[in-house]
């Protein structure tokens, strides 16, 4: 499987002219993780659910804590 970018990608983004809030940056990462788990997805395929399911909510995880360490956000 393809792994996560090396790097989580910090934005600077101005939504309504004031800087984009945490729920706001998340939410764009968050469209960012599911293309590339549906990029992937194919390879969960000779999994049982229950192991597909730890192997995406490990994904899941490790994505989002990637992303709070980038922005420097405390889990």
């Amino acid at each position: 499987m393809r792994r996560f970018p090396s790097r989580v990608r910090v934005r600077q983004v101005e939504l309504d002219g004031k800087a984009a809030d945490q729920k706001e940056l998340w939410q764009m990462h968050l469209q960012e993780f599911y293309v590339w788990h549906l990029a992937q997805e194919h390879l969960l395929s000779g999994l049982t659910q229950t192991m597909r399911r730890a192997a995406e909510r490990r994904m899941f995880e490790r994505y989002q804590a990637a992303v709070s360490h980038a922005y420097g956000w405390v889990e």
